[in-house]
């Protein structure tokens, strides 16, 4: 079965080694439930803009 989940308070950060991304998950069904966030990061040629890498 599934359940349902909010992901907010995404942040990433620049370190030596590459970028770390932390984001919480909070789980809003009514059932237990695990999964996996994937993040995936470009570099944008618009500051203003994130880019999406498809």
């Amino acid at each position: 079965m599934y359940t349902a989940s909010v992901h907010s308070d995404l942040a990433v950060q620049r370190a030596d080694n590459g970028p770390t991304a932390v984001v919480t998950v909070r789980n809003t069904g009514d059932r237990a439930g695990e999964g996996t966030v994937h993040a995936y990061l470009g570099v944008s040629t618009d500051a203003t803009m994130p880019q999406v890498k498809k």
